[in-house]
């Protein structure tokens, strides 16, 4: 991805519509623009060859956010980043399509999880270290994102919506499995 940035970069650098002082900015622009377009891409024809998009876009919209502000595992090169969340989503979805736990199960889990990733609080990575203030907002973010998936796992419950509820607790099983990597494995993490 860094060569295609750099290329880009160097090309629009070329018609001089960036300065030399904006270079590296612009190479790391592009490069996280190429990584997240490729990702979204890929996340979404999962999605669709599954016939799973909306429950594709229901995992995201918990997933991501979370994985955001609570931190957790994370590797060091994109192209096994990409081929982890790829197959933690197909897996996941997989998961859903072809199996089933009971609702109270799958309620019980919705909500313990969440209170267990409150507990662990947001991960540090040596790669992106934050601020005490920085895991302040993060923290608050996080518990804020929990509370809501909690009521929503509550509406899911009582509107019977038991495929949905399955996916928020598979969702929050991938997610507190990302945060207690590091802690029980800190030299993974480190590395």
């Amino acid at each position: 991805m860094e060569k295609l940035a750099i290329k880009l970069t160097d090309y629009i650098l070329s018609k001089e519509a960036i300065s030399e002082e904006k270079y590296d900015i612009y190479v790391y622009g592009f490069t996280c623009f190429l990584e997240l377009s490729i990702s979204f891409f890929s996340i979404f024809i999962i999605g669709i060859c599954l016939g799973m998009f909306f429950e594709c876009i229901i995992f995201l919209c918990i997933f991501m956010p979370l994985r955001s502000y609570a931190g957790g595992f994370h590797l060091n090169k994109f192209l096994h980043c990409y081929l982890l969340s790829c197959f933690i989503l197909a897996g996941s979805l997989l998961l859903v399509k072809f199996f089933s736990i009971p609702d109270y199960v799958s309620l019980i889990g919705c909500i313990l999880f969440p209170i267990i990733l409150f507990i662990i609080g947001p991960i540090n990575h040596p790669n992106r270290p934050v601020t005490e203030e920085e895991n302040s907002i993060f923290k608050r973010k996080t518990n804020i994102i929990l509370v809501l998936c909690i009521l929503l796992s509550i509406i899911l419950y009582l509107t019977k919506s038991s495929r949905y509820l399955f996916l928020e607790f598979i969702t929050f099983a991938d997610l507190i499995i990302s945060s207690l990597i590091p802690k029980l494995f800190p030299q993974v993490h480190e590395q």
